[in-house]
């Protein structure tokens, strides 16, 4: 009989499988095939299924034990995930094989597509830690998450009218990352964060009227780059109205879009509430005025102190003129 292969199949459904008297392999697959046979369209049938390699060859592995047949029934099928579910419970409605009752219950529906993903996945991580003991580079879970990366491709999607850049979780997440670019989304994303939405370019007094509306419903975090550029989006998202909840920062001098998957872990593992950063940085805007300020005021030192000499001097070439005009005492 005909049919797919176990192994170029898409689905694997496993069957216990119960008869209440002593039976051969051939009177359970007649089963199979006669009571499900017209219970619906031709599309259905099991004959015309394997016929055209929808699904496969059927496996039953079965013992008679005492006066009952005991044993697992194997389909494999090439159908989508609905309608191989729609054969299992075909399959579970057989309740005779030949003049015995039987019972047929689904033990395990796999898909083995994602079995092989993840022996790929798991050979290509010893590959991996093999070549790692010979050469510096970098985590084999970071290598592993670009690698996931790389093949199933961007997943950005876009958001509100203004289209923002978004993960794919943004509509349904409860918490909300907020980055300046798409760029930082797409980094985000290949680090297995998925809830992040970016401003677009949209900054310069000019914040969509998405983010304002998201933060009144959601948790926002502002994760910005760790440079002035990130101080004055966030006073722009404050000056629009935006309910920032909490804030995290690329470390000193580095953009989020460059960051590695640790490097985001502990920035956003170190986020803080808003009025903290917005405190941290109007004092250390108070420092930078203050040190500007005596900057200006040594800068300015000098040409007071040559002033001040020459004044000096002036004064002490007075007082010797006035010594000079007085005439000097005579002797009698």
């Amino acid at each position: 009989m005909g049919g797919a292969s176990l192994a170029s199949a898409k689905y694997e459904a496993l069957f216990s499988l119960e008869v209440d008297g002593p039976v051969d392999r051939a009177d359970i697959v007649g089963a199979l095939f006669g009571q499900t046979e017209g219970l619906f369209t031709e599309e259905y049938d099991l004959r015309e299924l394997q016929e055209k390699g929808k699904i496969g060859r059927i496996q039953i592995n079965s013992e008679v034990r005492g006066k009952k047949t005991i044993g697992e029934i194997t389909v494999p099928s090439n159908l989508s995930k609905e309608e191989t579910a729609f054969i299992i419970a075909i399959i579970e409605s057989v309740d005779k094989v030949g003049p015995y009752n039987a019972r047929i219950e689904l033990k395990s529906f796999k898909d083995l597509r994602q079995q092989k993903r993840e022996e790929i996945l798991k050979r290509t991580k010893e590959i991996i830690e093999k070549q790692k003991e010979q050469e510096n580079v970098g985590s084999v879970e970071e290598a592993l998450m670009e690698l996931m990366y790389s093949i199933k491709g961007s997943s950005i999607e876009e958001y509100g009218q203004s289209r923002l850049p978004a993960g794919p979780e943004v509509k349904k997440s409860e918490e909300v990352i907020l980055v300046e670019g798409r760029a930082d989304v797409v980094n985000l994303l290949k680090h297995g964060y998925k809830n992040a939405l970016a401003l677009g370019g949209a900054t310069g007094g000019n914040i969509p009227k998405e983010v304002i509306e998201l933060g009144k419903e959601r948790t926002l975090i502002a994760f910005l780059d760790g440079d002035r550029g990130g101080d004055m989006i966030l006073r722009e998202l404050e000056e629009a109205g935006v309910d920032i909840d909490f804030v995290a920062r690329a470390p000193s001098g580095k953009e989020v879009e460059e960051l590695t998957g640790k490097e985001i872990a502990r920035a956003l593992d170190a986020k803080e509430p808003f009025v903290k950063t917005r405190e941290r940085i109007e004092e250390r805007a108070r420092v930078e005025a203050h040190e500007a300020t005596e900057q200006e005021s040594v800068e300015a030192r000098p040409e007071q102190v040559a002033e001040q000499a020459v004044e000096k001097v002036e004064e002490q070439q007075k007082e010797e003129v006035k010594e000079q005009a007085v005439p000097p005492t005579q002797v009698a």
